[in-house]
């Protein structure tokens, strides 16, 4: 009897809140569209808004490659070289991303995506060749590697470095240990760039005003600042005197907190 009135009970709440869970579910399900859906559905967007998008293969096996702005090839995780570009352009197939160089092999993302005069757009559909590569994967994967992919990755310390203020005394801001790779989410160079690497690679490779006035990791503090040149005089030919590096350019400061919960990076628990 006691469990017949306990559901009687149960059964007459549920009836009279059945409007307020239905609304609070209607609620949830729009939250699930409107959130996961993208995560779900993003190639035919993404790849509609780039030329040969449908098109790009993996360079080793010529196996489909949909999610091109990816490391992975289905998309997701990382974004390659080509992919920040694609997103610090607003996620649009542009003229200067066009004529970029992401990932750093001698070709021209247009002319990796058939688009080499930088004509095509979403709309016109202009007429494209057939891709030459990935845009953002460095080819030849092979012999020629070494001397086209890797070696301005083995080699890239002492010329980056001498080009920012500071280049050489940056460190982690967990361990205080040397990050010698500035631009790169990797302490020891390589990989992908971290958000000062990006904007570096925009400016040229070179430390200009506007660089120096930028605040790359969004933390507060411009990029001159972090690294002793708060007055954006110094320059590789004219190096001023420096103040002591106040923080990494491209890891938002102090790490953890509530200013930085969406850095790229964190220190190790």
């Amino acid at each position: 009897m006691l469990y017949n009135v306990t559901c009687c009970t149960l059964l007459t709440f549920s009836q009279e809140d059945f409007g307020h869970r239905m609304a609070s579910l209607t609620v949830l399900t729009s939250i699930l569209v409107v959130c996961l859906l993208p995560l779900v559905l993003p190639f035919p967007s993404f790849q509609n808004g780039i030329p040969n998008g449908k098109n790009v293969v993996n360079p080793c096996d010529k196996s489909a490659w949909p999610g091109v702005g990816h490391r992975a090839s289905q998309g997701g995780g990382p974004l390659n070289p080509f992919g920040a570009d694609f997103a610090a352009a607003g996620n649009a197939w542009t003229t200067a991303l066009c004529q970029k160089d992401s990932d750093g092999d001698g070709v021209s993302n247009g002319e990796e995506l058939g688009d080499s005069r930088c004509q095509w757009n979403a709309t016109n559909g202009a007429n494209l060749a057939s891709p030459k590569g990935h845009p953002g994967i460095c080819e030849p994967v092979l012999a020629s590697i070494l001397l086209v992919c890797l070696l301005p990755l083995a080699l890239p310390f002492p010329t980056f470095q001498d080009s920012i203020p500071n280049g050489k005394n940056v460190v982690n801001p967990c361990d205080k240990s040397p990050w010698p790779g500035v631009g790169h989410q990797a302490s020891q160079g390589g990989g992908p760039r971290n958000p000062f690497g990006l904007d570096f690679a925009a400016a040229g490779n070179a430390w200009t005003t506007a660089l120096c006035q930028k605040d790359s990791d969004g933390d507060g503090v411009s990029n001159g600042e972090e690294l002793g040149d708060s007055s954006c005089q110094w320059n590789a030919t004219n190096p001023v005197n420096l103040a002591s590096p106040k923080g990494h350019p491209g890891i938002c400061e102090p790490v953890g907190s509530a200013k930085c919960g969406n850095s790229w990076f964190a220190c190790p628990s």
